[in-house]
């Protein structure tokens, strides 16, 4: 019988983890470079590992809600998850699962009129609110 040990699965995720955080930095300097245009690219990774890091402290593990998240916290500021009350209260909400806390910062980061918030959004069902 084939069995995948723990220690495999760790580093089958580290690899996934690293391979998202590359796409990502890729994404954000491809679309945002006027956001990042004085960071080397491994400042940029260094960040979105860090902001893969909140999402994965506030249970947003899927993959397209981290992604949005990431873009978000571009906007927000990377510790808008300490620093932002209304963040920090959506983002600590265990009612709410990874898609309802990327469309409710979503919602909230309209109606507070955050500069930049239309651009950063890219989850269709998040655009569409």
């Amino acid at each position: 019988m084939f069995r995948i040990h723990e220690e495999q699965m760790a580093s089958l995720g580290a690899r996934s983890r690293a391979r998202f955080v590359s796409m990502m930095a890729g994404y954000i300097d491809e679309n945002f470079a006027y956001s990042v245009d004085t960071t080397t690219r491994e400042e940029l990774e260094g960040w979105v590992s860090a902001a893969v890091a909140t999402a994965e402290r506030h249970d947003v593990t899927t993959e397209p809600e981290t992604a949005q998240l990431v873009l978000l916290l571009l906007v927000l500021g990377a510790d808008a998850d300490r620093s932002t009350p209304w963040v920090a209260d959506v983002l600590g909400d265990r009612d709410l699962a990874a898609v309802g806390k990327v469309r409710k910062l979503a919602r909230l980061a309209r109606e507070q009129a955050v500069e930049g918030i239309e651009d950063v959004l890219v989850v269709k069902e998040v655009c569409e609110e």
